[in-house]
Formats: structure tokens, sequence, C-alpha cells
């Protein structure tokens, strides 16, 4: 069993702030986000290496989680792997108590149909979208409602999820109960979110480097304190929950103590490679020469097709390079200052303007520090 969230898209929703109704404010929320944030991309945890795969979305207007939200999932592929987290009020509608809302910046308690998001809405993409597996967290009061569902996921079969490997719904509270916080302590997470975190980070003695969900769904509702909070929930489809999730950060503290010389040093190596730091591991170590040499060859092709990509001048190709490669470090590194470049030169930072020209001067800007990272090492004669 391996874990590669290479091709993993995480949305972050989360809403701590409600101008329109101050006493919902949740400032745990934020928290909630960084958190979270830091548990994806910890090398040690869940690895996801792309920054650009994880999406933020705090204190946005439901019009802009709804548009961003389709956009992400739109472009969705089968070999991708789709986590959709939302943190925040759920509203019940008081006419019928069948339609959950979960809410945004800008709802007004009073008006929840025009300013909160239909749990429908935000699920319908997940729906549609390509994604092979597809992960939706739900930290929100009556959180169960808004997976639509009161019985087994798998009863609704192919033509209601689609054509994916599986779905899972991992969710904070049932139909009829509140999710929880501590109003008097902002600097934590939500009770279910913390838990979620903890479970995650702590990991587990059992002997599996590697967490499916069942594993750490399983583990948080085993220390589970019922009497601050409602117990979660979780649905499936197909077999998902076999999924590998994250690192057993238990486990993995016993392995790094015995951790052999090389290991280590390659592990510092791969968090940013260059042409002398692969010399001189290939010199002590020239029985781990094959993956040394690996690790250079991608480093070459990331630059390769980075270059390519930079010549076309455009905001929307090298964004969607970045989102879609796993570039080592320096290649990623050159290809976020472009980005920015560009970013810059377009006055836009969410989409390119084909239209204007680019002045002379910013022009020469663009390519200048993948240029720069390549003539660190990738000019120099090959490894061998």
């Amino acid at each position: 069993m391996t874990l590669d969230h290479s091709h993993t898209k995480v949305i972050l929703i989360g809403n701590s702030a409600y101008p329109y109704w101050p006493k919902g404010d949740i400032k745990n929320i934020e928290v909630n986000l960084d958190k979270l944030k830091e548990i994806f991309c910890n090398a040690d945890l869940m690895g996801i290496k792309n920054p650009g795969n994880i999406y933020e979305l705090h204190n946005n207007s439901k019009l802009e989680i709804q548009l961003k939200v389709k956009d992400i999932t739109k472009n969705c592929t089968p070999e991708d792997t789709l986590i959709i987290y939302y943190a925040g009020h759920g509203l019940l509608d008081i006419e019928n108590l069948k339609t959950l809302y979960l809410a945004t910046n800008d709802t007004r308690i009073d008006d929840k149909k025009l300013t909160c998001i239909p749990s429908e809405d935000l699920k319908e993409p997940l729906i549609k979208c390509k994604a092979g597996n597809k992960i939706m967290i739900l930290d929100c009061c009556y959180a169960t409602k808004a997976a639509g569902l009161q019985s087994d996921a798998a009863s609704l079969g192919a033509s209601y999820w689609g054509n994916t490997e599986g779905v899972y719904f991992i969710m904070s509270s049932d139909a009829d109960e509140p999710s929880r916080f501590d109003p008097d302590n902002n600097t934590i997470p939500t009770f279910f979110t913390q838990k979620l975190i903890q479970t995650i980070s702590e990991g587990t003695n059992v002997s599996q480097e590697i967490r499916t969900l069942d594993d750490v769904f399983n583990s948080m509702k085993q220390k589970w304190d019922k009497k601050i909070a409602p117990e979660p929930s979780n649905l499936s489809f197909k077999e998902i929950g076999h999924m590998p999730f994250c690192y057993n950060r238990y486990k993995l503290e016993s392995i790094i103590s015995v951790q052999s010389p090389d290991d280590t040093i390659w592990s510092e190596i791969e968090k940013n490679p260059n042409y002398d730091d692969l010399t001189r591991y290939i010199t002590a170590y020239p029985e781990f020469r094959k993956r040394a040499l690996n690790l250079w060859s991608k480093m070459k092709r990331d630059f390769e097709d980075l270059n390519k990509v930079l010549a076309k001048q455009s905001f929307d190709d090298l964004n969607n390079f970045i989102q879609e490669r796993n570039l080592v470090a320096p290649a990623l590194k050159a290809a976020l200052a472009n980005l920015k470049t560009i970013s810059l030169e377009s006055r836009s930072p969410l989409q390119n303007k084909p239209e204007r020209r680019t002045r002379a001067g910013s022009k020469d800007k663009i390519g200048n520090a993948a240029s720069s990272a390549v003539s660190q090492g990738a000019n120099k004669p090959q490894l061998i």
C-alpha cells in the first residue's frame, strides 16, 4: 500500500465571520482552516506537495464559493481525489425542516434561501465532477442532512454517483443535532475538526504505516467524548473506505528513530534537490545512484516543460501547469515566481487577459526565475 496525493485537490470552505449576523461569528473556524492546511501539506502526515492543489475559501460570499467550487470540480479528472471541507453554520429550513442551508459570509439569518448555500448545491458539483474519489467533510449543525441520505449510500448505485471509484462523507453531527465549539477559546478548532486533526496527527498504535479513511474515522469515533459533542457519522459508496489517506504518525516516528544515515540525507535532498548535493550523495552512497539519477531527470523534465509553458506568456496555462504537475521544489519555486510576475502584469490574479499586450520590461522578467534555476545545475555535465 502506498500513499500518493499528487492528484489530490482540496477545497477548504470556512466562514468565521458574518457581517450581517454578528451573533453568528465563530472565530474558531479560522483556526480550523489553518491547521487543516498544515496537516494536508505536512510530508509526515499527508504530503500534498503542490500548495496550488489546496484552495482556501475563508469568509467568502455565497456566489464566490459556488463559482469557485464549480470551476475546480469541472476540471477534475478520473485520476484525481477531491476533498471538499465545509465548516460553518448549518441552518434548517423552518418551513419543512428538510433543507439544510450552509451559511456564508453574506448570510442574512432572516433570508436563508437567498443568502445561504443549500446543501444540495454544494453536493451537486461533487456528484457531477469526474474525480475518481470524492470526499466531503462537513463540520456544521445537522451535518448528516447535508449528505441528503438517511440510508446506505451504496443503495443509490452508480447512476446517482456517476463513474467513480468511491464517495465518502464524514459528518460532525446527526440530522437533528448541533455541532460544538468553545466560544470562550477561539484559539482552538471546533470540537469535531480538532478531533479529526488530532487523529491524523497522532496516529495510532497499530502496525500499518499508512492509514485508510475508515481507519481515521473509526479511530476518531473510538476516542469521542459524547458529553461534549454528538458523535460523528460517515457514509460511503464502493470501497473508498480502504483508500490510503494519511501516514500513521505513531508508526512513522518509530521508523524515523532507526532511520539510516543515507535515508536521512536523502530526505533533505528531496526537499530541494540540486546538482552538487546529488553528486555528493552518489559519491557517498553509490548503491543508491539510481534514485538520485531519477530525481535529477525529473527535475530537468520539469524545467524543460516549464520553459515551454512560460513561452506562452499565459497566466491560465502556467496556473494549470502548476496545479496539474507534482513539480520538484526548485521548479515549483520558479513557476510560482513567474506566476506572480504574470499576475502583476495582467493586473488580475484570477485570469489572464490575452488582449492586453505585455510591456517589454515585464516580458523580459518572465522566464528569468526558470532560467536562473536551470543554470544552477541543468547545464552542468550529466550525473554519473
